[in-house]
């Protein structure tokens, strides 16, 4: 359920809920990386096909991160759901209308939204020569750190009771979130670079 007018406190629980199956599939993710699990499906997105001589995503966008994000994102929806139903803490803050719509539903939103909308910044990426993996410039860094975050939260959007200045905000919130994130990962070797 919306709340209306929360305050800033109402307001972050609510952002980190609505944000919680897809952080929390993330770093799972990251994990499905780091050990390689399900290896058969490491395969690139593109194929290895490439655009003006140089590859359209590269290696590091693949069918296994597709899948994984979508499947985690429903296990960590489903997780959501559970605790909205037995604890007044999150009924009060939750804002997935799991009532209209089921837990697998939300999670193949978050999985497709997370790994498609990083989809443009590494074709652009490709194109500048700056290899999978490697960071490039102040700019690629910021949209490394929110693109799966607009992306997520523009795919859901029509699917909760938020304002469009909720959703702006959280951008930015949940974009520095991303940035301690990624460097927690990086300090617990689940990443090779710290952003």
């Amino acid at each position: 359920m919306a709340l209306t007018e929360p305050t800033l406190n109402q307001w972050l629980i609510q952002l980190l809920m609505l944000a919680f199956p897809a952080l929390g599939a993330g770093v799972l993710h990251m994990a499905v990386v780091k050990w390689n699990i399900a290896p058969w499906l490491k395969k690139p997105l593109d194929g290895g096909y490439c655009w003006r001589g140089k590859r359209i995503f590269g290696d590091h966008k693949t069918y296994r991160g597709v899948i994984a994000m979508v499947l985690l994102s429903t296990l960590f929806c489903y997780l959501l759901m559970l605790l909205v139903h037995h604890s007044t803490f999150w009924q009060t803050y939750h804002l997935l209308e799991f009532d209209r719509y089921p837990p697998w539903f939300y999670g193949m939103i978050y999985g497709l939204a997370y790994t498609l909308s990083e989809l443009p910044n590494s074709f652009i990426k490709r194109q500048q020569n700056i290899t999978p993996g490697n960071r490039g410039s102040v700019t690629n860094i910021l949209i490394d750190q929110s693109d799966s975050i607009v992306g997520c939260l523009l795919a859901i959007y029509p699917f909760v009771s938020i304002s469009f200045t909720f959703i702006l905000l959280g951008i930015i919130f949940l974009s520095v979130i991303h940035i301690v994130t990624n460097l927690l990962l990086f300090l617990l070797n689940l990443r090779e670079q710290p952003l």
